[in-house]
């Protein structure tokens, strides 16, 4: 049930800033498109989020409640999900690593909104080392890492993502990463710990990343207990995701440092706007620090 939160969560998140076309402080009026945001994961029930994207300065955002939503891959599979309220729909079936999906949204009023992605096949985590201690900051506070060796296919181009799951007492949330000194996170030019194989020449690959849990005692920070998830995830929600980032990055760059001028977003959906991308994902077992606080 949390994952399925979860998942239903970052629809509603990446739905939320997709829907907004960037425009003038005068907020011109712009029309209306369908707007479709899928992710869909190996091994799990299938989620699509339908909006109407908008000018910045409509509120609320409007979901799209009575549409035909239909997936079907080349296999003869086809199903038509159910709706379940907030604008989202689901399916009955289980998505297959390796497959690919055809998605059809009819929506009165406007053009048959299509898209397609494939599920890529899971890369596995060879090793996984934590260390407590792996540097010290600006502010001379210690801060850890997370070394994650996992399978690569040098001879195919390959998109992955590492996620850092912190549980938190009596909740989880994502890692920030900080001081970024990994070569393959460095070349993707941006703060996320996603990245292609581009350069991983051999059939395993190690990566660090350097974290932090903003939690700290004195000049030590406090640690909790974390979850590696190891995505490999295709070109499309790629794309989109470091888009994503740059959009978020342009929108308030007082968030972040200097002057950015906003970026669109990447979309692969035809007569409409989001993004149907997939991934397969393996996760390791709990690690549990040193200096866990709990």
């Amino acid at each position: 049930m949390q994952k399925l939160y979860s998942i239903s969560l970052f629809l509603i998140c990446i739905a939320f800033f997709s829907c907004r076309e960037l425009v003038t402080d005068q907020f011109p009026h712009y029309d209306q498109k369908p707007v479709v945001n899928a992710v869909i994961v190996a091994n799990d029930t299938m989620l699509v989020h339908l909006s109407y994207a908008s000018s910045i300065g409509i509120e609320p955002l409007a979901v799209i409640e009575n549409a035909i939503v239909e997936i079907s891959d080349s296999s003869g599979y086809a199903e038509v999900l159910d709706y379940r309220g907030d604008g989202i729909y689901k399916s009955q079936t289980t998505a297959v690593a390796g497959a690919t999906y055809y998605i059809t949204v009819k929506v009165d009023g406007f053009e048959t909104v299509t898209a397609q992605c494939t599920v890529p096949n899971a890369e596995q985590i060879v090793d996984i080392v934590h260390v407590d201690i792996a540097g010290v900051n600006d502010e001379g506070a210690t801060y850890p890492s997370v070394s994650v060796t996992f399978t690569n296919n040098p001879t195919e181009t390959q998109y992955f993502e590492i996620v850092l799951r912190l549980l938190e007492y009596d909740s989880e949330r994502h890692a920030e990463l900080i001081n970024v000194t990994d070569p393959i996170i460095m070349n993707e030019g941006i703060n996320l710990a996603m990245f292609s194989n581009s350069m991983c020449v051999d059939s395993v690959h190690t990566v660090t990343l350097n974290y932090t849990t903003n939690h700290f005692n004195m000049s030590t920070m406090e640690l909790f207990p974390l979850i590696v998830e190891f995505r490999t995830i295709d070109l499309s929600y790629y794309q989109y995701c470091r888009q994503l980032y740059l959009y978020q990055l342009g929108r308030y760059p007082e968030a972040f440092s200097g002057n950015v001028s906003p970026t669109g977003l990447y979309s692969n959906v035809k007569n409409g706007l989001g993004i149907f991308g997939a991934y397969s994902a393996v996760v390791a077992d709990t690690i549990f620090p040193t200096h866990d606080i709990r």
